[in-house]
């Protein structure tokens, strides 16, 4: 079994970064405490661009397409990117909380667009999000005490699966 080695370091945030979501053409993005989603070339190791909208912290990012991203938010925000133009598509407002987990739900069958995303917070809610409308659809509250669902997952089609914090 080969050794993991490093290949190189990633520098130009001014906060500890959060979040890491893959692109296409050998990119990444990050996101961080500076509030900033960073583009990166892997390969070359150098920043592409950098966009901006949060005004907390960025606590998660999700690749929809190999250029569209969402990212959640301390400032309770879900954000849809365009990676390639740099530029926010829009914003999804509703929890009252820190976006703590992001995740992309299926698509129905023959749909098009981009599709759906549940998304949890600090609120002790889960929400479904039309990201072709670009609005809630579905609010889930009913989770007891201070715990909140911190992660998400929907492994299959029809299913959405949270852990608490």
């Amino acid at each position: 079994m080969a050794v993991p080695q490093l290949l190189g370091t990633l520098s130009g945030h001014a906060g500890k970064v959060e979040a890491l979501a893959p692109l296409s053409g050998g990119r990444i993005a990050t996101g961080s405490q500076d509030k900033s989603i960073k583009v990166w070339d892997i390969s070359s190791h150098t920043e592409e661009g950098s966009v901006e909208g949060h005004i907390g912290n960025v606590t998660v990012l999700v690749a929809l397409t190999g250029e569209i991203i969402v990212s959640g938010s301390a400032d309770r925000t879900i954000r849809v990117w365009d990676t390639t133009e740099l530029t926010e598509l829009f914003c999804l407002r509703g929890h009252e909380g820190k976006v703590l987990d992001i995740a992309r739900l299926h698509r129905p069958p023959n749909s098009s667009g981009v599709g759906f995303v549940a998304s949890s917070s600090t609120d002790l809610s889960v929400r479904v999000w039309d990201l072709d409308a670009g609005a809630e659809v579905l609010a889930i509250r009913g989770y007891s005490g201070e715990e909140c669902v911190g992660a998400l997952v929907a492994p299959w089609e029809g299913r959405l699966i949270g852990a608490r914090q």
